[in-house]
């Protein structure tokens, strides 16, 4: 019993904690891990809305980008010289639109595509829905918000992106 009552004055003299204290530190220096984990950039940038800007240019004047909203993105235009943002089309008409003519329903946030191309002046945009080679090309007008799938790929590449002069 001396041998017992010495060997735990000991281990407490030597501030060492018991396996419980041992096993409740971990699981703290484990939780605070965790915690710093959460802010880092990867897992942040799913908590912050609006602070990326890849903007890719129209013209040579204006550009458009992907914003991250709550429950999905949103295609906004910008204009630099008017000091102007809005909205790149009216988003639940175009995924109405194509939800018809591609027989399946899209939700505005959550639009089937990640990029556009303006085309005809910026009358109608151009974009791919699908993956992995299997993409097909889609063509919306957006005074009437009619679209159509395109049975021939034109400009459109999944890995290029226009410079401001176009070239």
């Amino acid at each position: 019993m001396r041998l017992l009552v010495s060997a735990l004055l000991l281990f407490q003299a030597a501030e060492l904690p018991f396996p419980a204290q041992a096993v409740a530190q971990a699981t703290a220096v484990t939780d605070r891990y965790a915690r710093a984990e959460a802010m880092l950039g990867r897992n942040a940038r799913k908590l912050v809305y609006g602070a990326e800007v890849s903007p890719e240019w129209i013209d040579g004047a204006r550009f458009w980008y992907r914003d991250r909203i709550r429950g999905g993105f949103q295609f906004v235009v910008v204009d630099p010289a008017r000091g102007t943002k809005v909205p790149a089309f009216d988003h639940a008409r175009l995924a109405a639109a194509l939800s018809v003519a591609a027989e399946t329903t899209y939700a505005s946030a959550v639009l089937p595509f990640e990029r556009i191309r303006f085309v005809d002046g910026g009358q109608r945009i151009r974009f791919l829905v699908g993956g992995s080679g299997k993409e097909r090309e889609w063509s919306c007008e957006l005074a009437t918000y009619q679209c159509a799938r395109s049975e021939t790929r034109t400009e459109l590449h999944a890995d290029e992106i226009p410079s401001p002069d176009g070239r």
